[in-house]
This record gives C-alpha cells, structure tokens and sequence, in this order.
C-alpha cells in the first residue's frame, strides 16, 4: 500500500502537536507546584498535625502517635479557616469505638472548637 502525501502530513503534525503538548505541561509553572503536606485533626483533642507524605504515610483515617485511629484529615479555606471536607466527614464513622468526636460537626465540616495549632506529626 502506497502512503500519500497528506498521511504523512497528519502523522508529522500529530506528533508536532503532541510534543509541544507535553513540552508545555513540563515547562509550565504549575507542573511542580504539588502540596505534600497534609494536615490532619485528633477529633478528642483538636491537635493538629503536619504530615510530609514525601516521607510519611497515614491512612485516612489516621492513627495517632499512641496508635489510636482518631486523626481525620482537614483542609483550609482561602480564608485560612480549617474545615473537613464532605468526604473527610465519612471517615469519622470509620474512627475507633472508644473515641468521642468533640471536634468536628458531621453535617457541615465545621470545627466546633478553635483548634490549637499544627504541629509536626512524631514519627518513631
């Protein structure tokens, strides 16, 4: 089979468009502008914890440094209010038996409390 003329021209410029495509992506300033740090709340005590998951993992929900599953994951409004998001609020069901959320409202993600500020999460 013969190939004509203009399949090679929709070839060339598929792949023309192709590279300036990914050439663009990599090059844009947003490319590496991923947050690896996470925050996450003690529903009991209303701690907060910073989590470089660069380094560390955590489960949604967390456990504690006591090994306690307790943390829920939060997130800051752009008026620096914390807030847990709708799908964060599901995990609070998923907490251990013994722990008393006294932090978080259910129905809206709002804190109930002023939260204390973050700190580093200790890892052994």
């Amino acid at each position: 089979m013969k190939v004509k003329p203009w399949q090679i021209a929709v070839i060339v410029l598929g792949f023309l468009v192709g590279g300036g495509f990914i050439a663009y992506t990599l090059a844009s300033p947003e490319a590496g502008d991923v947050n690896y740090v996470k925050h996450y709340i003690d529903v009991e005590t209303g701690d907060i914890y910073r989590l470089d998951t660069r380094k560390h993992a955590i489960g949604v929900p967390g456990r504690d440094p006591k090994g306690h599953i307790r943390l829920v994951r939060l997130s800051k409004k752009e008026t620096g209010e914390w807030f847990v998001s709708n799908r964060d609020c599901t995990t609070i069901s998923m907490l251990d038996k013994n722990v008393k959320n006294v932090m978080i409202d259910e129905q809206s993600g709002e804190l109930l409390s002023k939260p204390k500020s973050p700190v580093d999460y200790p890892i052994p």
